[in-house]
């Protein structure tokens, strides 16, 4: 069977070809002591990673076009698992455009680009699985390997819609954009509300349904202020009935520092809303 001449490669061939391009060249490595892996560029110029891959201070930047550039780290969050890393100015890195997830479908075609196994700009396609309903986090059925993490996950126009982070029952799991920006524009915030709870079922027009009891609320934190106190039940967050016990950490930490955040409260037979406005854990313990 004869080779296929290049000038019958299809229109679409050559537009994720010419996608796949913009990518690999926004996308660099990232070696540190704590590990290794990829970077994204963000329209700022930052270096935008996991926290598992920047586990240092110090990294090393390698960019698309083989340039090794020192990096500073100048944020981390754990718990969220990104970090920033800072690079000299004027390196002339072409940087993405992140796509808000929230108008992300489940089929849609994504691309996923890294260093994986010291293969550089390696690149892995599929399809979205599904969009978690905070927009935390995307699942998309691709193949990602060590060195993926903290490489973009982009739908086919080249927009990324996710920073990749692990591989969960074979399938990849990245960081949502919405959660990325909000990390970006306030790296050393964390919302918090200030409640323990512990997840019960309840009854819920003749179901039984999943709920978090409140166990405890800190001193002068904005549950207190919103006057929720232990023995309540929150079975649900702006309507929407909560799906898994994290559910309200994951939608705390999501939400942006003073957004407000509506609990649906079981009190005996009835159910009532409490508005809570979310604050900033830091500051709390800075004026602690």
């Amino acid at each position: 069977m004869p080779e296929r001449e290049s000038a019958d490669v299809t229109p679409v061939d050559a537009d994720l070809a010419a996608v796949a391009g913009r990518l690999r060249s926004a996308t660099v490595q990232v070696l540190s002591r704590g590990g290794r892996g990829s970077g994204v560029v963000t329209p700022d110029g930052a270096i935008i990673t996991n926290a598992h891959v920047a586990g240092r201070r110090r990294a090393r930047i390698v960019t698309d076009d083989g340039r090794d550039l020192p990096g500073e780290v100048t944020a981390r969050a754990p718990e969220r698992d990104l970090a920033v890393i800072r690079i000299p100015a004027g390196n002339g890195l072409r940087c993405v455009e992140f796509r808000d997830t929230r108008s992300l479908r489940v089929g849609e075609l994504v691309l996923a680009v890294g260093h994986p196994l010291d293969l550089v700009g390696a690149l892995t396609s599929g399809i979205i699985h599904s969009v978690d309903p905070s927009m935390r986090r995307v699942v998309a059925d691709l193949q990602l390997l060590p060195g993926n993490s903290g490489g973009p996950l982009a739908d086919a126009t080249g927009c990324v819609v996710g920073v990749n982070a692990m591989v969960v029952d074979g399938l990849a799991v990245a960081i949502s954009t919405n959660v990325v920006r909000r990390f970006l524009a306030a790296p050393g915030s964390r919302p918090y509300i200030g409640v323990a709870a512990r997840p019960v079922e309840v009854p819920v027009m003749g179901e039984r349904r999943l709920g978090l009891l409140i166990t405890g609320v800190a001193d002068r934190s904005p549950a207190e202020r919103a006057r929720l106190i232990p023995g309540r039940i929150v079975i649900g967050i702006d309507g929407s009935l909560l799906r898994s016990p994290d559910g309200l950490a994951i939608a705390v930490e999501s939400a942006d520092v003073g957004s407000r955040l509506r609990l649906d409260v079981l009190d005996g037979d009835r159910v009532g809303g409490i508005e809570v406005i979310v604050g900033d854990a830091g500051r709390t313990a800075a004026a602690a």
